[in-house]
Formats: C-alpha cells, structure tokens, sequence
C-alpha cells in the first residue's frame, strides 16, 4: 500500500500529479482545489494502546491534510522505484514580482503492506520511542530525495517543504524483512513510528473490530 498525504495550495490553475510505479502509471491527480490542514480529534473509546494517559496532555487532537491517498499496488509491480511527477508551473509572476505561488507541502510518503491495516498487527509490534536520530524507524520516510528535474531551483527535503514548480522525483525501493521500502534500508532493527499509527487510526484506515473500516480513503 503507497500512502500519500499533502498539502496543497492552488494558485491560477490545476496542478497535475502523476504516480508511477517503475514505468507503470498509478494514478493521475488532477488538483482543482486546495487540500487543507484539518484538526482531527481522537476517536473515543481509544484502543488501549493508543489512549492518552497523560495527566498533562491538554489536548487529543492531530493537525494533518484533509485528505489521503492510498494505492494498493501488487508486490510484483514494486520494482525499482516509485516516481512522482508534478506539474505545477504556477503563480501571480508579473513585471518581476510574485506574491503567492501554488505549492505541495508533503507530510507522508511511505510504503506499508496491506495488512498494516490492521489494528491489532500495529499493537503487537508497536515501539514508540521518543525522537531518536540512532533508531531506525518503519516505515520510513524519504526526505534526502533530489529531483531528476525541476523547474525551479531545488534546496528543499522532499518531506515538510513547500515544493512550489514542476518537478519529478525517483524514490528508489528496497527490500528489508520480506517487506518493501521507500528509501534507503539501514542494516539493524526497526521500531514503528508512532505517529504513523496514530494518524491511520484518526483517519478511520484501521480494522479494529474485524470489519472494513476504510471508509475515509480519497481517490481522484
């Protein structure tokens, strides 16, 4: 399962996203519209390993996209890479000044089985440690990707930046624990990032009583 979620602000006219696995399109988004930050609260009852007993936590609440993209893609399509291809040449430029330019903000990227889905399966591999720069973390989330090709100059993370212009990245794939990555794979264990979980969790993608609940799931 690729997992995408974004912001995105639109400037004049439609941005153009295409996803492709190797040389297999996946999908074509055509954004007509601006994807917002929307604040999430936690679902109640929370599940005993995702409540917060925290006598200080003031709040139980996630700011994150309105939207998410899911893509089931057979293991035999995960090849080499997953590319993405924007096109997004557009702002207010005129007589040499600009004030507002359409840009994406990417916040997940990643690559997880399907089964992932799966309340229980999180729960028993769960290790939420705090932030940790010597820990390797699943899944992970490509940040140090250069594009092949942009339209503008590119000083950026891929993850977290306001990636304004056209531009088309490569994200190589690897293979770790039967499992299929994005990014580079570190030799060592891995522990779950917690905030994958929980933002899967809020945005309903989990099966925790057995039942398809992936009701939230957005596609273009």
């Amino acid at each position: 399962m690729l997992v995408l979620s974004f912001e995105y602000h639109r400037c004049h006219r439609d941005a153009i996203i295409r996803v492709f696995a190797d040389d297999r399109l996946v999908d074509e988004l055509k954004l007509d519209d601006d994807i917002k930050l929307k604040v999430y609260q936690d679902p109640i009852p929370a599940p005993g390993s995702l409540a917060t007993n925290d006598p200080y936590a003031c709040t139980r609440v996630e700011i994150m996209p309105e939207k998410i993209f899911l893509y089931e893609i057979d293991e035999r399509h995960l090849g080499q890479r997953i590319r993405i291809e924007v096109v997004n040449d557009n702002n207010n430029h005129t007589n040499g000044f600009m004030t507002e330019f359409s840009y994406l903000k990417f916040h997940y990227i990643f690559l997880i089985p399907c089964s992932f889905l799966r309340y229980d399966l999180w729960d028993r591999l769960r290790d939420f440690p705090g932030h940790d720069h010597e820990k390797k973390y699943f899944p992970i989330m490509p940040r140090d990707i250069k594009p092949i090709s942009s339209s503008s100059p590119w000083n950026y993370d891929l993850m977290h930046s306001r990636l304004g212009g056209s531009f088309i990245v490569d994200i190589p794939i690897y293979k770790k624990h039967k499992a299929k990555h994005l990014g580079k794979v570190k030799p060592g264990k891995y522990v779950v990032i917690g905030n994958v979980f929980r933002m899967l969790w809020r945005l309903d993608l989990l099966n925790i009583n057995n039942e398809d609940q992936r009701s939230n799931i957005t596609k273009d």
